[in-house]
């Protein structure tokens, strides 16, 4: 384990490097700006991140709020660093399909570098999947009197238009 709080560029450049050698969990808080190109393309301006690249070439880039990354890049990426213009250039490629997510930083808050050991199972007890159905089937699981009219499947999960035995009192004259 490397921790460093507020590294020169070169110094964080240097560890990152070496982390991404011997394939450690890199965890970085920084000022930076993002460009992505690939299958879309998108530019996220300056702000502070949360920075997260996993042994397996995997990123996540934070922001300081919603728990989903703003940007991101599945495993195998290949990495590599520069120096120019005074700022430190972290380029996460991925091979197939061509990605490239492209770190452009200012400033280094924190850098780490962990070699963490996880060999537990991990055991699903039930699917998002198996808990809407298990819902239609049986609407009072959420609550007494519940039916279900209508739902969908969206981008972010399921929605769900339903009646409950309170909204029918409500609007009942």
């Amino acid at each position: 384990m490397a921790v460093f709080v507020s590294p020169e560029l070169e110094e964080a450049r240097r560890e990152l490097m070496k982390g991404l050698e011997v394939r450690r969990m890199i965890v970085m808080v920084m000022a930076c700006s993002i460009v992505y190109s690939g299958r879309t393309g998108s530019d996220l301006g300056e702000g502070e991140r949360l920075v997260i690249l996993k042994e397996d070439g995997c990123v996540l880039i934070h922001r300081r709020r919603d728990y989903q990354p703003v940007n991101w890049q599945p495993s195998g990426c290949v990495f590599q660093t520069r120096i120019e213009d005074g700022k430190l250039i972290i380029k996460a490629v991925r091979p197939s399909p061509l990605e490239t997510l492209t770190m452009i930083v200012s400033r280094v808050e924190f850098l780490g570098t962990f070699l963490l050991t996880d060999k537990a199972d991990f055991i699903l007890h039930s699917s998002e999947e198996e808990m809407q159905k298990a819902i239609l089937a049986e609407p009072s699981l959420i609550e007494p009197g519940l039916q279900i009219i209508d739902h969908e499947k969206t981008q972010k999960g399921t929605q769900w238009l339903s009646r409950s035995r309170k909204t029918q009192q409500e609007l009942q004259p």
